[in-house]
């Protein structure tokens, strides 16, 4: 401390019509000279994150630089000060010293600081970004200096002193200037009837009062502090305490007490300031911690003028750092201010145009056939929404819509996890077959939906069921007439040649697991009919699926020509995609056919398939989309296989199912316009297999995978089919 000069946090005085600087009485925080400001940067750097920013600890420990960063500076704010005046000649406040600013005791004195305790405060709240010293925590406020110190107290060992009535004109007239909050660095005893009418007019003209804890080191704020919550608007009362570097109560701190519900700490000790002769130095106490938190309030109201100033002070107060006990407590309060919190959205989002809830985290997961959809999370890049106080922002929907996964093996294997148990009667040329099986059909609640690539992250395992489905199949023969019906991995569905993991048929591999198939076949002709339905389940994204197929099959020779109609319905999803109620998906109605060609010939077979969709999309409400028609897909494969004397090989080359053309219609929600949904690459999947009585051995590599650009997947699987 230099020793020429006082005590700049003074102590209380014990009169009741007089309040001093700091507030509440005990030790004096302590001022310590700092060493000399670096020469300012020539030219000064284009981020705002520079030398002065860092030499600015009170900006740096409350995380202020985003807000910065986004354009807010607190321009278009009064913020009052009732102090000792400011350093008027200061670059530092240089065109923002309101005209309103005066000395309030009734003399006629320059609002000129002589002591510098109102200087250190105008510094940390407000001082120029401008490579000089330190910037304050909203350098571009106005600030509505009122002068309230008695004349000539301040060059007494006591230390500056105010009246009551000094601290009411002061508060009332930064009220009457359009001060957005008031900074009361001061303490003293409770206040006058005068000064408690300030108090409440200050609260009923929507005026916020940052008041400092005082010094006490005390269980409860200062007396001044304490007069304020029971005077005026408790909703618009903030009682700054001083915290450590490391985020603790100062030791001269008052605690919170009675006062927790609207108490915060902000950084006040050995806080870097200047005073008004420009000399810097390291303050403590909370006459300094109050400004970062006025700062605060200025910064909110410029970046958000439809919040109500209450909607302000709940704001930094609920958005505060929780020290201590969980909640407010009477050590910390709220705890320790978190601006760049407090900029965040808060409770529940919604879109900005139509009100319906929107995730800032996770709004849907996109099916393998939408690939990365590049496109349509480009268009929901930036669509307005608004948090639980109306406060709008930008959020990038796209972002939040999750990749989709290349595929799992696990699905597939279940499937076929044991071998039908069969039993039979025959009466001459009628024969009456039954089959029963029973498989696993989920992964883990645990499982990540993401996995896709290698085996140990597909979820395969004796441990990945969770749970067994039993299936059953009913075939008669009545000499030329064969009928069969069947549920889940148990339907007739015809010739299906190399039962591929990955390379899967296009037309049979089409349809959901689950479901009742009934077939009818004359000779080489066969007619099939099938209804499949997947409820919301790991292994089918889509909930409310429901697959209606006709499928008709002759054969001449070796060659067998099958031709098949599907209808899919799909509630709340775009095949295999999930969407939130953001988005405004009623669901999708599809229309697909199929066809496929079988050729065999002795222990030799060869199977092409194809398949083109044309989709339909419904939208509800007023979401992010709006609807779609023209949407088309396709998927093909091609597969032979050869019987010999080691077991039965397959090959095959498959094209899964894939958006290849059409546009997805925007709401107004998401700004209108379209979305194109063709994916940017297509899977190419190559499968060779070995399968001897119960064992199968298959091997395949993707290009591609899940038609995502660049995504590649090599593995092998060995399964074993048992009967039970």
């Amino acid at each position: 401390m230099k020793s020429s000069r006082p005590t700049p946090l003074w102590a209380i005085a014990s009169l009741a019509a007089l309040a001093a600087c700091a507030g509440g009485g005990g030790p004096a925080p302590v001022v310590q000279t700092a060493p000399p400001p670096p020469a300012a940067p020539s030219p000064p750097p284009s981020s705002l994150d520079t030398a002065e920013y860092r030499r600015s600890n009170a900006a740096t420990q409350v995380g202020v630089l985003p807000v910065w960063q986004a354009g807010i500076e607190g321009a278009g704010v009064t913020v009052g000060i009732v102090d000792t005046g400011i350093a008027t000649a200061s670059p530092e406040f240089l065109g923002r010293i309101h005209p309103a600013s005066r000395d309030v005791t009734g003399l006629t004195r320059p609002i000129t600081d002589e002591d510098g305790h109102g200087t250190f405060v105008a510094g940390v709240l407000a001082a120029a970004r401008n490579g000089r010293s330190i910037v304050g925590i909203a350098p571009a406020v106005q600030l509505a200096v009122m002068r309230g110190d008695r004349q000539g107290s301040c060059a007494t060992d006591q230390g500056c002193r105010f009246s009551d009535a000094s601290v009411a004109a002061g508060i009332n007239a930064a009220s009457d200037a359009g001060a957005r909050v008031v900074n009361i660095s001061l303490g003293g005893s409770p206040g006058s009837s005068v000064l408690r009418q300030a108090f409440a007019r200050a609260g009923a003209l929507g005026t916020i009062l940052v008041i400092g804890a005082g010094n006490g080191a005390g269980p409860e704020v200062d007396p001044m502090a304490r007069s304020a919550l029971e005077s005026g608007n408790r909703d618009l009362v903030i009682v700054v305490g001083a915290a450590t570097a490391q985020r603790d109560v100062a030791p001269s701190s008052n605690r919170a007490g009675a006062a927790a519900a609207n108490y915060l700490l902000a950084p006040g000790e050995r806080v870097l300031a200047f005073d008004h002769t420009g000399a810097e130095y390291l303050v403590s106490g909370t006459s300094i911690a109050a400004p970062v938190v006025s700062g605060a309030v200025a910064l909110m109201a410029q970046a958000f003028p439809n919040l109500t100033p209450a909607q302000i002070v709940d704001l930094l107060l609920r958005t505060a750092d929780d020290l201590g006990a969980p909640g407010p407590d009477p050590v910390y309060g709220r705890g320790f201010l978190n601006i760049a919190r407090a900029f965040q959205p808060q409770g529940p989002t919604v879109l900005a145009v139509s009100g319906l809830p929107v995730s800032l985290a996770f709004n849907g997961t996109l099916g393998p056939a939408l690939g990365d959809g590049e496109s349509l999370k480009s268009a929901l890049g930036a669509v307005p929404i608004a948090d639980g106080y109306g406060r709008p922002y930008a959020l990038d929907v796209g972002a939040t819509l999750a990749p989709a996964a290349a595929g799992r093996l696990w699905p597939v294997l279940s499937a076929a996890a044991s071998s039908p148990r069969r039993w039979g009667l025959g009466w001459g040329d009628v024969r009456l077959g039954f089959a029963a099986a029973r498989r696993a059909e989920r992964l883990p609640a645990t499982a990540d939906p993401d996995a896709h690539l290698g085996l140990a992250q597909r979820g395969l395992g004796y441990f990945s069921a969770r749970a067994a489905q039993g299936e059953a199949r009913l075939d008669l023969d009545l000499g030329a007439l064969r009928l069969a019906m069947g549920t889940g991995a148990l339907q007739p569905h015809g010739p299906d040649m190399g039962p591929g993991l990955v390379a899967v048929d296009a037309v049979s591999g089409s349809l959901p697991p689950r479901g009742l198939g009934v077939r009818a076949e004359v000779g080489s002709r066969a007619l099939q009919a099938a209804v499949a339905h997947a409820a919301d389940r790991g292994d089918h994204p889509a909930p409310g699926h429901v697959v209606t197929s006709l499928s008709v099959a002759s054969g001449h020779g070796p060659v067998r020509a099958t031709a098949v109609v599907a209808r899919r319905k799909e509630t709340r999803g775009l095949l295999g995609s999930r969407f939130g109620p953001a988005l405004g998906l009623a669901g999708t109605a599809s229309v697909e056919l199929g066809a496929a060609l079988d050729w065999g010939v002795g222990a030799l077979g060869l199977r092409g398939a194809f398949r083109h969709g044309w989709h339909r999309i419904e939208a509800r409400g007023a979401g992010l989309l709006a609807g779609g028609a023209g949407l088309r897909s396709t998927a093909a494969s091609l597969v032979g296989q050869v019987e010999t004397g080691v077991g039965t090989f397959h090959l095959g080359l498959a094209w899964p199912e894939a958006l290849t053309a059409g546009r997805l219609a925007l709401g107004q929600a998401a700004g209108g316009g379209a979305a194109a949904l063709a994916v940017r690459a297509r899977e190419k999947a190559i499968e060779a297999g070995l399968a001897h009585g119960p064992l199968a051995l298959h091997l395949f590599h993707r290009l591609d995978a899940g038609n995502r650009v660049g995504l590649s997947d090599t593995g092998v699987a060995l399964r074993l089919s048992t009967a039970f």
